[in-house]
Parts: C-alpha cells; sequence; structure tokens
C-alpha cells in the first residue's frame, strides 16, 4: 500500500465481496480525497451492470478480480498514471493560486479602478481603488449594478457601452464624466473587454478606469497658453488670424457684416527709450488690459505684434463699430500710467474698415485698416481713420 506525504495511503485494496450497501461509502470517508480505492473482488466479471454501478456510484475508482494477475497490473499502471496527473495538476493549481494571489495584490495596490462585471451587468471583482473611488464597501459593491453606485444617466452610459461592446467584442474604450465618492465630477476614460467562457458565450467584462480629469485640465491650459500672447495674456496673432477668419464666414453665410480694427501705442519707442524696456512692457499690459475691460467678452481682440493690436468687432453696423472703436481710443487717452513717480499720458491710433462678403480671407480688409491707421498716424495720431467700403450681404442688399 503506497503512501502519499501527507501520510495517507496513495492506493488502498479492499478486498471483500459484493459490499452490503454503504460499506464503500463508509470507506470512501475516512480515507483521503486523492487516495485510490480499488475494490476487489473475487468474480469481478461476473458482476451484474447495476451491482458496478452502484460500486462506482459509492466512492471507488477501480474493481479488479485478484486471481486476474494482468488486470492488477493494470490497476496499478492505472493508479500510477493517475497520481502523476494528479500531481502535475496539483503543482498547475498551486502555481496559478500563486499567481492568484500575486494578481489580486497587484491589483489591490494600483491606483486606477479595476473590476469585472458578470453577463448581467453585476459587479462580482474589483480592487481596493474602485472602492475608494465610490465610497462603497465590498459589501455594498458585490451583486451590485451600476444604477446603484452612481448617478442614472452615468450608469445608462455604462449599460449602453456594455452592450456595444457584447455586439461588438473586441476592446472598448471611451470617455464619460462620472461623479467620485465627493460628487467630485471627475473624466474618465474606460478600457473594457470581453471575457468569454470556452463556448464562445459571454462570462463577463473586465475593464479598468483611468482618471484623466487632470490631465485634460493640463492640455486645456497648455493649448490656451499657446494660444496667447505671454506679456498681456490678450489672444495672439495666430490665434486672432484663425478665430477671426471662422468668425467672418459665419457671418458671411449668416448675411451679417464684420469688421475688423488694429490699433497702435503712439509714440511707443519713445517709451522704451527714455524709460525702458520694462516700462514699455508695462504700458503694453496697461492698454491689453483696457481694451479688454472696454470689449468684453463679445469681441476677439489680440496683440498682434510690437505694439499693435487687432481687433474684430462684433457689431451691426459700421456706425456702431466706429463708436466702439471711438470708446477704445477715449480710454487709453483718459486712463494715464504711473510708471515710479512719473505719470505717462498714453494714447493709441486706429485704422477701421469692414469686410467685403465676397472677400475670403482678413487679408484684403487687414491691408484696409492698416491704411486707414497710417492714415491716422499722418493726422496727427490719438484718432481713429476709417474706411467703409460698404458691406454688400449675400442676398445683394446694403
Amino acid at each position: 500500500m503506497p503512501t502519499n506525504e501527507a501520510g495517507s495511503a496513495d492506493i488502498v485494496f479492499a478486498p471483500a465481496a459484493v459490499p452490503a450497501r454503504g460499506q464503500i461509502t463508509r470507506l470512501r470517508g475516512q480515507l483521503a480525497p486523492q487516495t485510490q480505492l480499488v475494490a476487489v473482488i473475487e468474480g469481478a466479471d461476473d458482476l451484474s451492470p447495476s451491482a458496478i454501478e452502484c460500486l462506482f456510484g459509492e466512492g471507488i475508482d477501480d474493481l479488479i478480480d485478484p486471481a486476474d494477475a494482468a488486470a492488477v497490473l493494470l490497476c496499478i499502471a492505472r493508479a500510477k498514471a493517475t497520481f502523476r496527473r494528479r500531481q502535475a495538476l496539483h503543482g498547475e493549481i498551486e502555481m496559478l493560486e500563486r499567481v492568484r494571489t500575486t494578481l489580486l495584490a497587484a491589483m489591490n495596490n494600483l491606483p486606477s479602478p479595476i473590476f469585472f462585471k458578470d453577463a448581467d451587468g453585476l459587479y462580482r471583482a474589483f480592487n481596493t481603488a474602485f472602492q475608494t473611488f465610490y465610497g462603497k464597501s465590498r459589501e455594498d459593491i458585490l451583486g451590485a449594478s451600476a444604477f446603484e453606485l452612481t448617478a442614472f444617466s452615468t450608469a445608462s452610459t455604462f449599460i449602453a457601452a456594455d452592450r456595444r461592446l457584447i455586439t461588438d467584442g473586441g476592446v472598448q474604450i471611451y470617455e464619460t464624466d462620472v461623479a467620485d465618492a465627493n460628487g467630485a465630477e471627475r473624466h474618465v476614460a474606460f478600457y473594457k473587454s470581453l471575457v468569454l467562457r470556452d463556448d464562445g458565450s459571454v462570462e463577463g467584462i473586465a475593464g479598468a478606469m483611468i482618471d484623466i480629469t487632470e490631465r485634460n485640465e493640463m492640455e486645456a491650459q497648455l493649448r490656451e497658453a499657446a494660444n496667447r500672447d505671454f506679456l498681456t495674456g490678450l489672444y495672439n496673432r495666430r490665434y486672432f488670424m484663425t478665430h477671426a477668419e471662422t468668425i467672418m464666414r459665419r457671418n458671411q453665410a449668416n448675411g451679417r457684416p464684420s469688421y475688423i480694427a488694429i490699433a497702435d501705442i503712439d509714440h511707443f519707442k519713445g517709451i522704451n527709450d527714455r524709460y525702458g524696456h520694462p516700462c514699455g512692457d508695462a504700458v503694453l499690459r496697461h492698454v491689453a488690459d483696457i481694451l479688454r475691460a472696454t470689449l468684453g467678452e463679445a469681441h476677439l481682440v489680440a496683440r498682434a505684434g510690437g505694439e499693435e493690436f487687432f481687433i474684430m468687432l462684433n457689431c451691426s453696423s459700421f456706425r456702431e463699430a466706429s463708436r466702439l472703436v471711438q470708446r477704445l481710443r477715449d480710454a487709453i487717452a483718459k486712463h494715464p500710467y504711473d510708471w515710479e513717480d512719473e505719470r505717462l499720458w498714453v494714447t493709441a491710433s486706429f485704422g477701421l474698415t469692414d469686410i467685403r462678403s465676397e472677400e475670403r480671407s482678413l487679408s484684403p480688409p487687414l491691408a484696409r485698416a492698416d491704411e486707414a491707421l497710417y492714415d491716422a498716424k499722418n493726422h496727427g495720431r490719438n484718432q481713429v481713420q476709417t474706411m467703409e467700403t460698404q458691406f454688400v450681404s449675400d442676398s445683394g442688399g446694403i
């Protein structure tokens, strides 16, 4: 009777006539689960099928007739093969258990929420980060649906995405807003994949949540910074050219006029030469603040470079645009800038024009506005010069 490392028998031969009902069951209960129980019965070949079925039903692993030496040897060979398979399987199970334990520990240490839900959409496994994100205990989440964890609209988004994944298969990636345990809206990227059974049916969905709120905010800040003039905080020339043309085309499509102006600080070189470039920079910021405060959000203003500014005016008539530009000139002239112990009376000159309905770029109107600005400089500065071409709408009206 060989034994395993635990000291229990690997094979137990149970000599008997046809045992009474329950005898094998009791013996089976006294043995280790891995023990091979072999019933040794004289005349085993003559047993009826129902008797053999009863023996195996009560727990024997094999059946031999002691008079059949070949059958005994085959039984032992089968037992050895079974032991080898069990040992190999036991080793694989131990390895898988170690891997499972390691993976679970790793999952719980990961900062991103990870989850598995079954084919019915109920959460069956998740890591600590998942619990923390929703601020719920393991008992609250286990077996719960998305509707029990988050707002109805958000849960509906999850369920719709799951249905698409089940239909389409593969890997699914999408972004959405989810409220965390504190009620704060977080922008989250979901990565999901189907888990399939051996027969190809859906076992469930495994997924991870990556919080990209800060990343998106940083990207937005970087985009905004790329669109801004570093000195004045106004939009830069590149941004102005792109967005002013968009406004121009939209207005033309809707039969609305567009107006564009160029402003230039008077005698700016003299300010730099007399007071230095730090003072010049401060004056640029001063004028930019006045333009921003006077125009508000309805109009587009940018520092074009040096002491020059571009303005796209959202006005319904040339008269209204001209009055607004006069207000800008007046506001600059009436608000001096104090540099150290000296008050600087800063002024600016403006050139204003309209954009014709057939014009497809800003180059022609900017050239006209620049020409009007040149006239303002030549006529004494601190003034507005205009060059109206009469806006003609697509319908033919003026």
